[in-house]
């Protein structure tokens, strides 16, 4: 293959690792990104709610942290009479 291009070969073969991304449910939509020490990092919103859209703590590069995402709540108890 010839790539015809002024950036030197160096550069164009250069490329950032890849983060494992994940996807989130949140209320109205889901959120697509990637773990971080710090919680959640937002890359990517998937609603067909528009208001979603305006919001800040959604929007891609945004980190949610782990309590607002669920992380460490409470396991959910069984319905009575329901065998697990």
């Amino acid at each position: 293959m010839i790539i015809h291009s002024v950036t030197p070969l160096q550069m164009l073969s250069a490329q950032d690792p890849i983060q494992p991304q994940s996807m989130r449910r949140i209320s109205g939509g889901y959120l697509e990104g990637y773990d971080t020490p710090e919680g959640f990092q937002a890359t990517r919103l998937m609603s067909t709610d528009p208001s979603l859209y305006l919001k800040n703590e959604y929007s891609p590069g945004s980190i949610l942290p782990p309590a607002d995402l669920g992380y460490g709540a409470p396991p959910q108890t069984p319905l009575k009479g329901l065998v697990p």
